[in-house]
């Protein structure tokens, strides 16, 4: 199980069993998913305990409801899809978030955008 689908995983089920947060192993790549999931208010916070190389990721709820619905991979380990950035503005409809991996790091597709960056599309976060 990569990393990515491991904290998505994690944080569905946490969310699904009313937990304050979820304790999962530490890669760089979960904890640059972790800083868009803060940055867009999909979760409360999450800290990095180096000692055990462990992350701790707090879950956000809305009126006793977890806060992210579902994570839609769209590329995978035998499928990778890349957009270029006139392709991206297509994923700006409001139905979600869309989550690129870039050579800027990952960002969301607005970023991406913003930044003036392409790259390979990860998930969508409903």
């Amino acid at each position: 199980m990569s990393a990515t689908s491991n904290l998505t995983s994690s944080i569905l089920n946490g969310q699904k069993a009313f937990l304050k947060s979820v304790c999962l192993p530490a890669s760089k790549k979960s904890i640059a998913l972790l800083f868009v999931l803060v940055q867009e208010g999909f979760i409360r916070g999450f800290f990095v305990n180096n000692k055990n190389k462990l992350v701790y990721v707090l879950l956000k709820y809305h009126n006793n409801i977890g806060v992210i619905k579902s994570f839609v991979f769209i590329s995978h380990v035998n499928k990778v899809i890349f957009f270029k950035v006139k392709m991206l503005w297509q994923f700006q409809n409001g139905l979600g978030t869309w989550i690129v991996s870039t050579s800027k790091g990952i960002l969301t597709s607005q970023t991406a955008i913003k930044k003036h960056v392409g790259g390979c599309m990860l998930m969508k976060i409903c």
